[in-house]
């Protein structure tokens, strides 16, 4: 309930409910105290996580709606759905879910708000074969479908998204190849093995 405990970070009156849902009060010793806004709100779920030791885990933003009549409601955050746990192909499915359930397709932020968005926020698979071309292109690194997923599960793309870019750096720019162990001549799936 991140609006609430914004409100609370710096009300000494409320500091010890901080300290039960933490179960410390180490937490009042940290950066995002000091920090606003969005820097603060970003430190704050980055320690939160870090606090519950889960090897992976994936947020889910949730914007006050209209009808909550909050001043700059629909730009603010309400609360986060976290999804912990400790299976990547867990971590994997909760995105695939959550995706659909966005104001945009791939934001994981829903603000329950009917009006238009002026821009979109919408990672685009472009900017995910920048990404691989940045990051695993000529790294002569061999991995299999499912696992680049797991590797990269924090970007913002589910498994359509992984499956167009190596299609089209396969066919396009010749960047990488595709050993297919379980799919047929042109598809990406699981048990592939991807070349970098």
């Amino acid at each position: 309930m991140w609006f609430q405990i914004n409100r609370d970070i710096n009300n000494p009156a409320a500091t010890h409910i901080l300290d039960q849902m933490f179960g410390h009060s180490n937490w009042s010793n940290q950066i995002f105290c000091q920090e606003s806004g969005k820097e603060r709100e970003k430190k704050f779920v980055e320690y939160f996580c870090s606090q519950v030791h889960s090897q992976y885990y994936f947020q889910f933003r949730i914007r006050f709606d209209p009808k909550d009549k909050i001043r700059g409601g629909s730009k603010r955050t309400k609360y986060y759905l976290i999804h912990f746990c400790n299976h990547p192909r867990a971590i994997l499915l909760m995105k695939n879910i959550m995706w659909k359930l966005g104001d945009e397709e791939g934001t994981f932020d829903y603000s329950a708000s009917s009006q238009e968005i002026l821009f979109s926020s919408t990672p685009n698979v472009d900017q995910f074969i920048d990404y691989l071309n940045t990051y695993y292109v000529g790294t002569n690194k061999n991995i299999e479908f499912t696992e680049l997923q797991i590797e990269t599960y924090k970007l913002p793309f589910i498994q359509k998204h992984y499956r167009v870019a190596i299609k089209t750096m396969e066919s396009d720019n010749k960047s990488i190849s595709v050993k297919r162990i379980k799919s047929k001549k042109t598809g990406v799936r699981e048990g592939d093995i991807i070349c970098f």
